[in-house]
């Protein structure tokens, strides 16, 4: 795949999130205390490295560090999105690392858009043009080209129905990292049945007829439905920079 005049959208989240654990080590004292040494330096060199790879296993031109907004649409879909994360602690170099991507390197925030979303938009909406880089499963549910930098060699592209697939995947199975949960007693086996039985027209329509089933409110199908998806160009009006929430045709 030609990727030698493409940019390389990197989801900075999970980069930052990535090195300032890495560059963090706890020290528990015998009276029970426990500080927390970081290595600041070690860790900024460690980042810029990282990205400097990154654009040679791609094979990218140039790159956008992507930043998620401190204003998130989904909590306006799921209140309690990422409740489950409420009592981890944040490792102590993330400020420090944030600040140090955005001066030294090429960056974005859209408003009230996540890193993965607007990823996600702009890789939907200029395909040749955009490659996109996280180790986040949930991106193959885009039909985008995209490297996993944990496991790939090279860009690899996803045609649209299998994003399509994975997206109705996980609107079934739900996603407990993010704390929303999907259909009840539907895992990995019955969602693969599920969507395995019909064709990929009536995916929506099957996965909507499983939750009907276990007596889910129209309400709460649409908001498994739009905690899963990653946006896409076709849920964005950039025109007016307003989220279309996404609703199946069936």
């Amino acid at each position: 795949m030609d990727t030698t005049k493409k940019t390389l959208l990197i989801d900075a989240d999970i980069l930052m999130f990535r090195f300032a654990f890495k560059h963090q080590k706890e020290v528990h004292w015998p009276n029970g205390a426990v500080t927390f040494v970081t290595q600041k330096t070690l860790a900024k060199i460690d980042i810029d490295q990282f990205i400097k790879d990154l654009l040679v296993k791609t094979h990218c031109v140039d790159y956008i560090l992507c930043f998620t907004d401190k204003l998130n649409f989904r909590y306006s879909v799921l209140p309690s999105y990422k409740s489950n994360r409420a009592n981890i602690i944040p490792p102590k170099l993330l400020g420090t690392l944030k600040k140090h991507m955005k001066n030294n390197h090429p960056w974005h925030t859209e408003p009230y858009l996540e890193a993965d979303d607007y990823m996600g938009i702009l890789g939907t909406r200029h395909p040749n043009k955009y490659v996109l880089t996280t180790n986040d499963k949930d991106f193959k549910s885009l039909p985008v080209t995209l490297f996993n930098w944990d496991k790939d060699e090279k860009p690899k592209k996803i045609e649209e129905q299998d994003a399509d697939f994975n997206f109705h995947y996980q609107w079934l199975i739900g996603d407990s990292g993010d704390g929303y949960k999907g259909c009840y007693k539907i895992g990995d086996k019955k969602a693969r049945k599920i969507l395995g039985e019909r064709e990929p027209a009536e995916w929506s329509a099957a996965v909507v007829e499983t939750y009907a089933d276990k007596c889910y409110s129209w309400e709460e199908i649409l908001q498994q439905a739009r905690m899963a998806r990653i946006l896409r160009s076709i849920d964005y009006n950039f025109k007016r920079k307003e989220i279309i929430l996404w609703s199946p045709n069936c």
